[in-house]
């Protein structure tokens, strides 16, 4: 996935300490755990946190999972080599994604960001997502005190559709694209 391959050019392939801000299942830290990274964890979901332990512990890796507030994370400044998101931040108006990439470049250099655009015609899968443009996530993103470092445009491939549609019972058939946002210091 195009996201991985963001995080590990922008932070790293190895060895790095990483944030996963909104981590839900915290499969992405997981994944990256696996590669070498050290990996936290974060939701605010306490009930999250209790299935990523467990999901963790089943793949024998060690993430840390940690319940937390991702506008005001309790790290230290710079305490991260790299903090990301995935399918977190399309849940907030425009002020309130400025505030957790404020929060998020303070306590890493770099923030990779992944999320749906309008573009993502799948009415199955909205819920309360903003359907934004481009445009509109790169005019709100450049509010930040965040600089956008590059933008990457995934495409859904059929495996990935397919198996939601096995694993929710689902029809999808959207190819349309999600972003991934590159945001440094």
């Amino acid at each position: 996935m195009l996201f991985f391959l963001a995080i590990r050019k922008h932070v790293g392939s190895t060895n790095k300490k990483l944030l996963e801000a909104g981590c839900g299942t915290s499969s992405a830290s997981i994944i990256l755990s696996q590669d070498g990274h050290t990996n936290t964890a974060l939701d605010q979901d306490q009930e999250m946190i209790s299935i990523e332990e467990r999901l963790n512990q089943m793949m024998g890796t060690d993430v840390e999972h940690q319940v937390g507030d991702i506008f005001n994370l309790e790290f230290e400044t710079d305490e991260f080599d790299g903090i990301f998101s995935h399918g977190v931040i399309e849940h907030f108006d425009d002020e309130s994604v400025i505030q957790i990439v404020n929060e998020g470049i303070r306590v890493a250099c770099k923030y990779i960001l992944s999320f749906p655009t309008v573009l993502n015609r799948s009415p199955e899968l909205r819920g309360d997502e903003n359907p934004w443009t481009y445009f509109h996530w790169e005019k709100t993103l450049e509010k930040s005190r965040g600089k956008i470092e590059r933008v990457y445009s995934m495409y859904s491939k059929r495996p990935i559709r397919e198996a939601i549609n096995v694993a929710f019972n689902r029809r999808l058939t959207w190819t349309a694209p999600n972003l991934v946002f590159v945001i440094s210091r």
